[in-house]
């Protein structure tokens, strides 16, 4: 038991966290961002919905970045899949 508890123990140290993917942060970003949802219905979302937001806000932040960068100096065809790519592969 002291080979599988210690084992337990450098693999949990292992593990780095991002405090920045802590959920009260994540709440105000995603209200600020987001549509339809704000600080007082956000609650009524699951965490895999309020995630999913989340993630699909941080893809189309990333994809306006890339959609003007491409509009100003792009040279190349413009590629629009990550606009419907599945995110859950990631």
């Amino acid at each position: 038991m002291k080979i599988g508890r210690d084992k337990l123990r450098r693999s949990k140290a292992a593990i780095t966290t991002n405090e920045d993917l802590r959920l009260e942060n994540l709440i105000p970003a995603v209200a600020a961002k987001a549509y339809g949802y704000n600080l007082f219905n956000i609650w009524d979302l699951t965490l895999y919905q309020f995630y999913d937001q989340f993630s699909r806000i941080n893809s189309n932040f990333s994809l306006d970045i890339a959609s003007t960068r491409w509009a100003i100096w792009g040279e190349d065809a413009y590629d629009c899949d990550p606009w419907y790519t599945d995110v859950h592969k990631q």
